[in-house]
């Protein structure tokens, strides 16, 4: 319905593009919660069964996947031919956990000369997590130093990652990475200064056991605001 495009133009598009999530990404426990068609609309091969086994065992976890690799180690067992579609080093890229999104409304009205003006405010925001949130006024190695489980790069002191999920969104305030997974799934490698870790990259070794327990329950600790509308 959009001017210009073609079905074959659709269709090329149509892999490339999402409405899913803020960050590009497909939200695991809004796509699989209890009543959504969010799966079968993306893979017509999910049956009521399929769907109804994968909302059992959702709600029996808390409502929630905790982690994005809780929910491709069930793919993998229940459902190969899903979580196929996707190269396993493309997960993160592709699926996210616990991103909320919301319109927050406002009005207000100024009663003068005898008239009322009225103001009306939509903002739409979505909560999301930072890995790396930053540790305001602070804008030099030696004052970042005294930080706890600092990082200071770009000329910005950042709170260091602590789990390899926090490490995946760990950015600058620019959008740039600020850190890379390893390979083996527990290591981190951060790009910037820190007394402990003098070289730049450094790396963090977490084991498996401090993400999984830290990755259980999701924590929000930004905000992203997408549009501002007054009237």
């Amino acid at each position: 319905m959009v001017k210009d495009i073609s079905p074959a133009l659709f269709l090329k598009l149509k892999p490339l593009v999402t409405v899913f999530s803020e960050n590009g990404r497909i939200d695991l426990d809004v796509a699989s919660a209890r009543g959504k068609s969010t799966l079968r609309d993306m893979y017509s091969f999910f049956t009521d069964k399929d769907l109804e086994q994968i909302w059992t065992h959702l709600e029996q976890s808390g409502g929630t996947w905790g982690t994005v690799q809780n929910f491709t180690n069930y793919m993998s067992s229940n459902f190969p031919r899903f979580i196929g579609q996707y190269p396993a080093n493309l997960h993160p890229q592709v699926f996210t956990i616990g991103s909320e999104t919301f319109l927050v409304k406002s009005q207000g009205q100024i009663k003068k000369s005898g008239s009322t003006i009225q103001r009306n405010i939509v903002v739409a925001a979505a909560l999301s997590t930072v890995g790396c949130p930053e540790i305001a006024g602070v804008t030099n190695l030696q004052d970042c130093s005294n930080q706890s489980g600092f990082v200071f790069s770009d000329g910005k002191c950042y709170t260091q990652p602590t789990t390899i999920d926090q490490c995946r969104s760990c950015r600058h305030s620019s959008g740039a990475p600020m850190a890379n997974p390893q390979a083996n799934g527990t290591d981190c490698q951060v790009f910037g200064q820190n007394s402990k870790f003098p070289s730049s990259p450094y790396t963090l070794a977490f084991g498996a056991g401090a993400n999984a327990t830290s990755s259980s329950v999701q924590t929000f600790n930004g905000l992203k605001v997408y549009s501002w509308v007054e009237s």
